[in-house]
């Protein structure tokens, strides 16, 4: 399985190669880009002389050399250039190294190395302790051959026919191996080739290729674009002779060794930035069988190689089945994603209808708060006006007990003119009546004094009472303006303190009624005792009608009498009501500063209210921005969803089309491989050991030092097709 592994890794080369792309590129074209070469060696030099004025080590912990060839080719594969890149480590720090290489127009990439040459193949760098990083060029053939054919709708085109062309397209990349190599193996002569792998791979934009197939590789589509990658080894199948075997009935057994990559795709308005291809001959290193010294480790490691492709076929299923969940997954993220998208809508359109009603609100703070304030300047005038009309009412009050402490004297006097008249009235029909005209002069006289007494009186009720009516009046007005505007305020206290009014209200009208009552008792007294008055002068002037009169006075000092009983039972129940309402008054007045501490209450808070709907209104406002933007981005989701719901759909695909592929690779090349190894070990060890062998003399392209261990691996680049 380990081996394996370093096979599987060896499919993630071409990943670093691509997303190195650009610094292979600035590489592969120093020859052209002389100017920009220039300013990077000043860089470099700067950098290295900065380097060697300090005790920082710039060379390898270990020796050797490391080639990396550029083959420049176009679009179609036809070479163009090749550059190679190499780093002679120096692992002891040397001043001196020896090289052998066979490049031309060598120039120094990194550092201030500089050589000389014998004139030959053979030169020395004369290092400053440093490793050597050097470049050059060559004309020398390519161990393998790389060529792309196009067909665009089942035609064969050229690569410049492919500019902008849409339709379905197919490339077939096609590896020529020239190494070969005739040996003999087991006493028979047979030709070997170099056991390199070669890994083709492009990227393509989603936008212009669709339906992206590959033989031999796979595709990766990560939503912008699809990597595509596949993987051949030219020549591996002759070289282990099983090209033309057959089984014990003489039917051709097909090992399938790939030794081509295809791609096929939709495509529209094509353009293609470059393939790379990456060969490499250490597949052999990679999976071990450089360590393979007899029959029994290659069975072996055959075993292991079963085993491992028997974990990868496990391992592309559960893939797969785990794509198929998240197939599933991703559609009830859909689904999630839809109703939320649904809920933002409905939030966005809440916010808005909130922010619309705290506007609402805000406005109608305002307005309580200006409200509160104009009655919070209008409390310390009524204030005023209660101490006012508590001073009246106690001074009506005293005016009132004065006139009760009156009501007998009153009451008696009226009696008395009653019977006085009653009395003279029968004297004067009485044969005694010049007798009793002396008597009924002397009683007229008492009566003008006792009618002068009350007349007085009556003016004191008749100031006292204009005065209170007046002020009683005023009251139950302003009292009633007062209530109203409590009740308007619509605050709980306020409201309370308004039924409280409107109860004293009644006391002060039930005060009201009497002091009219108690006017008009006054009114009739004026009007009798103006017809006494008369009657007592008419008596005065004119005795002869005395009868008459007195009988007049008679009648009219019964009706004052009634009269003023009237008048003083009405004087009491006012004395009564004015006492009620002065207590209501002293308790209105006690009550005035918790009213004016509560309107101050009901301003601060209606000014906090204000403050907390316009902090509402502003918030609400923000809310439906904020909701806004979460539904725009609730329809970017939603839309980045569906196109993972794609994704994931082709990736499932992909992974349906890699199980069935390993599946395939195993049944048609590890089994059948397996099988002959156990069945046929002994033919076929020979070859593998030759072939491990020749791979070990493959080291180096352009020229290694006998005794430096070399390596070396291949980068193919073709030119772009369109932008």
């Amino acid at each position: 399985m380990r081996k394996m592994k370093k096979v599987m890794a060896l499919g993630c080369l071409v990943l670093l190669v691509t997303a190195n792309v650009c610094g292979c590129g600035m590489q592969a074209q120093a020859m052209e880009q002389s100017e920009e070469e220039k300013n990077l060696e000043e860089l470099q030099n700067a950098v290295e002389e900065f380097a060697g004025s300090s005790d920082i080590v710039r060379h390898s912990s270990t020796a050797g050399k490391e080639e990396t060839v550029y083959a420049i080719l176009d679009a179609d594969g036809n070479p163009v250039e090749t550059i190679v890149s190499e780093w002679l480590k120096n692992q002891e720090g040397s001043e001196d190294l020896s090289d052998v290489t066979e490049l031309k127009d060598i120039f120094v990439v990194k550092g201030d190395s500089e050589y000389t040459t014998d004139g030959g193949n053979k030169i020395t760098w004369q290092t400053g302790g440093s490793d050597v990083y050097y470049q050059g060029t060559t004309a020398k053939e390519l161990p393998v051959k790389v060529s792309i054919q196009y067909e665009l709708d089942g035609n064969k085109v050229e690569a410049s026919d492919l500019e902008g062309a849409s339709g379905h397209l197919k490339m077939t990349f096609s590896y020529e191996n020239n190494t070969a190599k005739e040996v003999t193996v087991a006493g028979e002569k047979c030709i070997i080739y170099q056991p390199f792998v070669m890994l083709s791979g492009l990227i393509l934009d989603n936008e212009k290729a669709t339906n992206v197939r590959v033989e031999n590789g796979n595709a990766v589509n990560n939503g912008d674009s699809t990597m595509v990658f596949g993987i051949a080894m030219p020549g591996l199948k002759e070289s282990l002779g099983i090209s033309d075997l057959k089984n014990d009935d003489g039917e051709k057994i097909d090992i399938d060794i790939p030794e081509n990559v295809v791609i096929e795709a939709d495509i529209t308005d094509f353009s293609l930035l470059m393939t790379l291809t990456v060969a490499s001959n250490s597949a052999l290193e990679e999976l071990g069988l450089e360590d393979i010294d007899s029959i029994d480790d290659l069975k072996a490691d055959m075993d292991e190689l079963t085993n491992g492709m028997n974990d990868i076929i496990d391992g592309t299923t559960r893939l797969d089945d785990g794509m198929g969940e998240l197939s599933g997954g991703t559609g009830e993220l859909s689904d999630g994603v839809n109703k939320l998208s649904d809920g933002t809508v409905e939030l966005a359109e809440g916010a808005h209808k909130l922010s619309e009603g705290a506007a609402q609100v805000n406005d109608g703070a305002v307005a309580l708060k200006n409200g509160l304030a104009s009655l919070k300047q209008g409390t310390p005038a009524l204030a005023a006006g209660i101490g006012s009309l508590l001073s009246g009412a106690d001074e009506l009050s005293a005016g009132l007990q004065t006139i009760i402490s009156n009501n007998d004297t009153l009451n008696n006097g009226a009696a008395l003119v009653s019977d006085g008249l009653n009395a003279l009235n029968a004297s004067l029909n009485n044969a005694e009546a010049q007798t009793q005209l002396q008597t009924l002069l002397q009683g007229s006289t008492d009566f003008a004094t006792g009618l002068s007494s009350a007349a007085d009186g009556l003016s004191q009720i008749t100031a006292g009472y204009n005065y209170n009516e007046g002020d009683i009046a005023n009251l139950i007005t302003g009292l009633s303006a007062y209530a109203e505007a409590l009740n308007a305020s619509g605050d709980p206290n306020n409201m309370a303190m308004a039924g409280y009014i409107q109860i004293m209200i009644g006391t002060y009208q039930g005060l009201y009624d009497n002091v009219v009552s108690a006017a008009g008792g006054v009114s009739t007294l004026n009007g009798q005792y103006a017809g006494i008055n008369n009657g007592i002068n008419a008596a005065a002037g004119n005795m002869g009608t005395v009868s008459n009169a007195v009988g007049q006075l008679a009648v009219g000092a019964g009706q004052l009498k009634e009269g003023v009983a009237g008048y003083t039972a009405g004087v009491s129940q006012a004395a009564s009501g004015v006492n009620t309402l002065d207590e209501g008054l002293n308790s209105l007045n006690s009550q005035v500063p918790s009213l004016v501490g509560g309107i101050d209450q009901l301003v601060s808070g209606a000014n906090t209210l204000a403050s907390g709907t316009q902090e509402l209104s502003s918030g609400a406002s923000t809310l439906a921005g904020g909701a806004d933007e979460l539904n725009n981005g609730t329809g970017e989701l939603k839309n980045g969803v569906s196109s993972l719901l794609n994704g994931v759909a082709e990736l499932l695909d992909g992974t349906g089309e890699l199980k069935d592929g390993v599946i395939k690779f195993n049944e048609e090349g590890i089994k059948k491989l397996a099988d002959l190894v156990n069945e046929d070990l002994e033919k076929y060890y020979d070859r593998l050991c030759a072939l491990k062998d020749y791979a070990r003399e493959y080291s180096s392209f352009a020229g290694c030092e006998e005794g430096t261990e070399c390596s070396v691996k291949f980068i193919y680049k073709t030119d772009s097709i369109g932008d």
